[in-house]
């Protein structure tokens, strides 16, 4: 759950029609009330033994595989935004924190064992104990995430940039727009996770009130983390006053 304020400033000396479109200054934040569902932690230890000969052998006064594994499904927590932005004729410039004390405290922990019991007359065989929770509460905080962005505008081209560093590290948004009446050619890239991800596209407009998006991207969203070609295509529908 979020509750938010925004508010919009007109720039000291600007004339009062500019306030409604360029030279404003925007402040906004917003309150998160985190409700965590579930939380878990499983630590694994393995152990086996050799003999003279460097092979496996299994002790019977030691557990080869024990498993810990403890969960919560009980967590409140609290997590505040502010940003600001500025329009000044052409040029767009923002900063914002998101994830201010970012947390979550857990309460109601539950631990469960499991042992591998290699001795057992069916075979090895995990059995599950139920032991004292490690913790009575445990509160997991985030870093915060700090953005800045700058863009600037002409009538046919826009050129705009972000600036990250929180959670993945540091980050970068860049991209280029090109607007040539019914087509409009963008370019850019992402920089995260220590790799650069291009992009492009082409926007098509087909008429004032309609219009169709095509980008080409790289995404490293899967599980080997390679490098993988990715499309994208999204409907704008305009609105326009009469």
């Amino acid at each position: 759950m979020a509750a938010g304020y925004r508010a919009r400033f007109g720039l000291p000396g600007s004339k009062k029609d500019e306030a409604a479109g360029r030279n404003v200054i925007y402040v906004g934040v917003n309150c998160h009330y985190l409700h965590g569902f579930r939380y878990e932690d499983a630590d694994l230890t393995v152990q086996f033994d050799t003999d003279s000969e460097g092979l496996v052998t299994l002790s019977p006064k030691k557990i080869p595989v024990v498993l810990n594994y403890s969960n919560s499904r009980s967590g409140k927590g609290f997590a505040l935004d502010v940003g600001i932005g500025a329009v000044i004729d052409r040029w767009e410039f923002g900063f914002g924190v998101n994830g201010i004390g970012n947390r979550i405290s857990w309460e109601d922990f539950t631990l469960k064992q499991f042992r591998l019991d290699a001795w057992s007359v069916g075979g090895a065989d995990f059995v599950k104990y139920m032991m004292p929770a490690e913790f009575s509460k445990l509160k997991v905080e985030l870093p915060v995430d700090y953005v800045g962005n700058v863009g600037y505008h002409l009538k046919r081209w826009s050129v705009a940039a972000e600036m990250s560093h929180g959670f993945q590290g540091a980050g970068f948004h860049g991209g280029v727009e090109y607007r040539l009446g019914t087509f409009e050619f963008r370019g850019g890239g992402r920089y995260g996770l220590d790799r650069w991800h291009p992009s492009g596209g082409i926007g098509l407009n087909l008429g004032k009130r309609f219009s169709v998006d095509v980008a080409a991207f790289g995404t490293t969203t899967n599980v080997q983390r390679q490098l993988k070609p990715g499309i994208a295509i999204s409907l704008r529908f305009n609105h326009t006053e009469s």
